[in-house]
């Protein structure tokens, strides 16, 4: 985390050319998006508001990018632990 803005950086600018870098900066606001799940009424500064139904999402989202890289994933049932978390 500590170099995601130098990382960035060099991603967005490695080259002069402006068209290269607004596909640049494109491709990662889609991955991010990509890669981004709906934490409903999550709010940092009231961790108390976090439901249930987020945390599902976080692990399916979870789930799926294991898959989109090959690694072999649990399947979608839920697992007895997060299921009493919405009870």
């Amino acid at each position: 985390e500590t170099d995601l803005r130098r990382f960035l950086h060099e991603a967005v600018f490695a080259s002069d050319d402006p068209e290269v870098r607004k596909r640049s900066g494109q491709r990662f606001l889609k991955s991010v998006v990509a890669n981004s799940f709906d934490m409903r009424d999550y709010d940092y500064f009231h961790p108390d508001r976090l439901q249930p139904e987020a945390v599902l999402d976080a692990c399916d989202s979870l789930i799926d990018s294991l898959r989109m890289v090959g690694v072999p994933a649990p399947s979608r049932e839920r697992p007895i632990a997060l299921a009493s978390i919405s009870n």
